[in-house]
């Protein structure tokens, strides 16, 4: 990694590269099924390899990648598991339509290290993004839900108004239960 970084800007660097097991679901089978994936962690990307890169130019060629931004992550609670494996966790892209990618490490300490790695991840995927606006919906109308790094975020009504905006600083909590949604300002 701290060759490969060399070649990148502080926001394009890679921030974790390491094996890790995919769970392939096989409706054939009643056991799970395990496919080695490589994987990377880079600038604003998650990527996917079947073997190492071999160099920085092999790393634009990944068999699989996300925008970390519209991609989740979540580690799998032991009770959650489908099987005996421990040290598992999700990746889940957008659109909601594709498959989450079940995955899992050797050793809890790996994937703290993934977890770590994200986070950081997600930071510079932001800062880089800068502003984003998102496709929503609103009292049943259209409307943006606008993420701006410097000055917070926002929401317009389809005719581009304002319906509120506050800075990041104003967030006390929010919530989505699949049926309310809650902003506490």
């Amino acid at each position: 990694m701290k060759l490969y970084n060399r070649n990148f800007a502080v926001g394009d660097r890679i921030e974790y590269m390491g094996w890790i097991n995919e769970g392939v679901i096989n409706n054939n089978i009643s056991w799970q099924t395990y496919k080695p994936r490589f994987l990377v962690l880079k600038g604003t990307e998650v990527m996917f390899f079947d073997s190492p890169p071999l160099s920085v130019s092999c790393l634009a060629k990944p068999t699989c990648a996300y925008k970390v931004y519209q991609t989740m992550f979540r580690v799998i609670k032991e009770s959650e598991t489908v099987d005996a494996r421990q040290h598992c966790f999700l990746l889940q892209s957008s659109p909601p339509q594709s498959s989450p990618r079940y995955l899992s490490v050797e050793t809890r300490q790996e994937l703290l290290r993934i977890e770590n790695s994200w986070n950081s991840t997600i930071i510079t995927s932001v800062i880089k993004l800068g502003r984003k606006t998102f496709a929503v919906l609103h009292l049943s109308r259209s409307g943006g839900l606008t993420l701006d790094w410097q000055s917070g975020f926002s929401l317009t009504g389809s005719d581009s108004t304002i319906v509120w905006k506050y800075k990041f600083s104003a967030l006390r909590g929010s919530s989505d239960d699949g049926k309310s949604k809650r902003i506490t300002t």
